[in-house]
């Protein structure tokens, strides 16, 4: 029995599809992605690459973050070496991160590191087009970075040489000398009259310590009058007190003695007429 051709053609586009497929899913996971990677370029130019290779590393604040996929040249500029770094995809690549090369001098091999990256930069994302990689930027070399300073340090140099310059003039010397001769005229003089020194601080402790002695007397006088003015108070007032009920019986005495003669006179003369008006009464 003959076969129907149609199957061999839906066959044949079946297949053709998982191809596709299978293709289309490498892509996708050995793509741009590739296990939560990212690629980005590098394009090296004031760099040499001596020792760097695939595969080597790639690091951040001695953090290894990534490794090296591809070093090749530009054809449109030959000057210039493209480097594809493939970076964990939690790598915090910001717009002002810089990637410079370094060598280690004892094995010889170079490694990428990616420097210069700020918390207030915004993050470095993919380019509008299409199958654009984002570009780290090449940062500065160390000979660039000692060539900017130099002339600061140059500069700082001449400055403090010129400073020392005027300090050690002829008048400047004269007087440094002069100030040391006084300084030590001084020193002198107060090492040969330490002595003295050393009897007039004793003098003053000891009439610190008298002057203290005195004061603790005062206080000890004022004490002894306090308690005696109290106690005198106290004496006066009771002898006002004893005084005025002396003074009040006095009165009773005399009082009584008065009523006793004022009826004794009746007993002896009688009963006067004025008495008698006053009984009548």
């Amino acid at each position: 029995m003959d076969q129907d051709p149609r199957y061999f053609y839906i066959g044949s586009a079946l297949i053709l599809l998982l191809i596709g497929l299978v293709i289309f899913l490498l892509w996708a996971v050995h793509g741009r992605k590739t296990n939560n990677q990212e690629l980005y370029s590098i394009y090296f130019k004031e760099h040499s690459l001596a020792g760097l290779q695939k595969d080597a590393p790639v690091t951040m604040r001695g953090i290894r973050i990534g490794s090296i996929k591809q070093i090749k040249f530009q054809q449109e500029d030959i000057e210039r070496v493209l480097v594809t770094v493939t970076l964990d995809a939690d790598t915090p690549v910001k717009k002002d991160t810089r990637a410079v090369v370094k060598t280690n001098f004892v094995t010889g091999l170079s490694s990428v590191d990616l420097v210069g990256t700020t918390q207030a930069a915004t993050p470095l994302t993919t380019s509008a087009r299409s199958g654009v990689l984002p570009v780290i930027p090449e940062g500065r070399t160390q000979l660039e970075e000692l060539q900017s300073t130099l002339p600061e340090i140059l500069q700082d140099t001449q400055q403090i040489f010129s400073q020392l310059a005027k300090i050690v003039r002829d008048e400047n010397v004269d007087k440094i000398s002069q100030i040391l001769t006084n300084a030590e005229t001084v020193t002198n003089e107060l090492a040969q009259r330490s002595e003295a020194i050393g009897a007039a601080l004793a003098s003053i402790a000891a009439t610190s310590s008298s002057v203290a002695g005195v004061t603790a007397d005062v206080e000890n006088i004022a004490k002894a009058l306090s308690d005696n003015l109290g106690r005198i108070s106290q004496e006066i007032e009771g002898l006002v007190s004893s005084t005025q009920t002396k003074i009040e019986q006095a009165g009773d005495s005399i009082t009584t003695v008065t009523r006793s003669l004022k009826h004794g006179k009746e007993s002896l003369i009688g009963p006067t007429e004025k008495n008698l008006l006053d009984q009548d009464l």
